[in-house]
């Protein structure tokens, strides 16, 4: 009789763990289901400054800038600041920066872009908001797809891809706070670049953005510039 017992206590053990053991699993899987819920979409916050290291690869060379991204929405304003413009698409289309290396800047006030060459004190008309040249809006990632959770350089990043055509992708990541207002750039990558975004570098306390002197409409960049206002085609650059 005490063998039954002892074994009736044995079995009713094994169940217990059993169930113990199925909670756990189906606890897993719980989380795991949860943590790869799609997050809200992307929205930049309206003023913010963020430090970044950029790479171009032109013909399997690589080449490195360092940067500075001011945004400021309320004022339809962008500043994208490079320490050399020389591999940059817009940045080439002015006097000889296409041969030589200088720091180059997208200004874009009023939704209308300029590039400017502070060394120099060069300035020459890009495009505007209507040929495709306004600063990016605060929801322009709206239509991204997320592709999931990954680690950039150590720290959790939301993954996302935005086409601006059939093989145009554009990669995005970001930090992870619930709330897209607070999260901040880590990553963009398009076509032969890619831009580091430093996370002990960004500022919400962004300074107004003001055109230069010297940018006049008489001054007309060429280059990708030209593309956009419909003067030239991507080939002839």
């Amino acid at each position: 009789m005490s063998d039954i017992k002892k074994q009736t206590k044995n079995n009713l053990k094994r169940e217990r763990k059993q169930k113990k053991m199925k909670y756990i699993v189906i606890c897993l899987i719980l989380a795991s289901v949860l943590a790869q819920q799609e997050p809200l979409k992307p929205v930049w916050a309206p003023l913010w400054s963020q430090d970044f290291v950029e790479y171009f690869n032109v013909t399997n060379q690589i080449y490195a800038n360092v940067g500075t991204y001011q945004y400021d929405a309320p004022n339809n304003s962008s500043r994208v600041s490079r320490s050399n413009g020389k591999q940059d698409p817009f940045c080439i289309g002015y006097l000889n920066y296409n041969t030589t290396s200088a720091p180059c800047e997208h200004l874009t006030v009023d939704n209308v872009r300029w590039m400017y060459y502070p060394d120099e004190d060069n300035c020459c008309y890009c495009c505007n908001a209507e040929q495709g040249c306004g600063i990016l809006k605060p929801d322009w990632l709206q239509g991204a797809t997320f592709l999931g959770f990954e680690e950039i350089y150590g720290t959790p990043a939301f993954s996302w891809v935005m086409y601006e055509g059939p093989n145009k992708p554009n990669y995005i990541w970001e930090t992870t706070e619930a709330n897209p207002l607070e999260r901040s750039l880590l990553k963009i990558a398009r076509n032969n670049y890619q831009e580091i975004y430093i996370q002990n570098q960004i500022r919400r306390d962004v300074q107004n953005i003001t055109l230069p002197a010297s940018c006049s409409y008489q001054n007309q960049c060429g280059a990708k510039c030209a593309v956009f206002r419909g003067e030239a085609t991507a080939q002839a650059i």
